[in-house]
């Protein structure tokens, strides 16, 4: 849809033709819409929801409607008494999308004046009404907003942003006191089994049972500083003895015939490389657990993205923000 097209096109009027024929149109002539939501009356500028979304309301514009009768328009949206009945949502949820459509302040502070609730009833439309512009924009504000592990999880579910998913079962996995057993059972017990999977396998991976010893200098070998009193480094990576030779393995680094490893200064901090190691086994074991949901967000929001490449010819108000697509 051309510029022309959204710009330009002739409103309902009751100015008599003769007289609208004679005035030139300038750039900025839109047509409105009236919607009705909750039995509330709305007339809104028909542009932005035409520009926005790239399916529902461009093909609902475009049906053919009925005569006028009794020369009456009968179009649904042209006239209050005849209103375009919007379902699916709340009076304050519509309220909140047209705002961010058509901002009534201009010093984009809008992520202090909604709330988490009212950018997620945004983002609910957004989705809903197939905008994804208006919908990565309201993820970039609610990404910036502070959410518990649960509700990233339960919002990137229902709205598909799989970044929120990852994020979401991570933390849980990485510390799943976080969230409450109610909280919890909303997720489900088969969530709550594959969380309690993935920390057990992330607690037995090499990297983190390797690094959970905190320590300031080298490990020696238990062997040879009980029975020869010599102070032998085990070095990595094969974790063996440079005295003895004898190796240690296993979560516990113990040799096959029971010794263990001599920790020269305990820390009372993990390393770096120990959050690093469990942070990178944390997202392995999400990525394979929950493989299937994310799959299926990621191409939901692939089918939003591509849908936008495809409408997006026109540049529009999206540079007074920017609006980052979700992954």
């Amino acid at each position: 849809m051309s510029e022309a097209d959204l710009n330009l096109r002739p409103t309902e009027s009751s100015t008599p033709p003769d007289s609208r024929s004679a005035v030139k149109r300038g750039r900025f002539y839109h047509d409105t819409v009236a919607f009705e939501v909750e039995g509330i009356v709305h007339r809104v500028c028909r542009y932005g929801f035409e520009k926005w979304s790239q399916s529902v309301f461009p093909d609902m514009f475009s049906l053919p409607q009925g005569p006028n009768v009794n020369g009456v328009n009968s179009r649904e949206g042209v006239t209050d008494e005849n209103p375009i009945k919007l379902v699916g949502c709340t009076n304050d949820e519509f309220e909140c999308l047209v705002e961010v459509m058509y901002p009534m302040e201009f010093d984009g502070a809008e992520e202090e004046r909604f709330s988490m609730e009212q950018w997620t009833g945004v983002l609910k439309l957004a989705r809903l009404w197939d905008m994804p512009r208006i919908a990565n924009h309201a993820i970039l504000w609610m990404s910036k907003k502070e959410m518990s592990a649960v509700e990233k999880v339960k919002l990137g579910t229902r709205y598909s942003v799989p970044t929120w998913i990852e994020e979401g079962y991570c933390s849980l996995v990485t510390d799943i006191t976080q969230a409450s057993l109610e909280e919890m059972k909303m997720l489900g017990w088969e969530t709550m089994f594959r969380l309690l999977t993935a920390r057990g396998e992330v607690s037995r991976h090499p990297s983190v049972a390797r690094s959970t010893l905190w320590f300031d200098g080298e490990l020696y070998c238990g062997h040879c500083i009980r029975q020869k009193g010599v102070l032998s480094a085990v070095a990595e990576p094969s974790n063996k003895c440079a005295n003895c030779s004898r190796g240690y393995g296993g979560p516990l680094l113990k040799t096959s015939d029971g010794w263990g490893v001599y920790i020269n200064t305990l820390r009372r901090a993990p390393t770096e490389s120990y959050m690093d190691a469990k942070s990178a086994a944390v997202r392995e074991r999400i990525l394979e657990l929950f493989k299937d949901e994310l799959d299926e967000a990621q191409k939901a929001n692939a089918i939003a993205i591509e849908s936008r490449a495809v409408n997006s010819e026109t540049p529009g108000p999206e540079e007074r923000a920017p609006l980052a697509i979700a992954t």
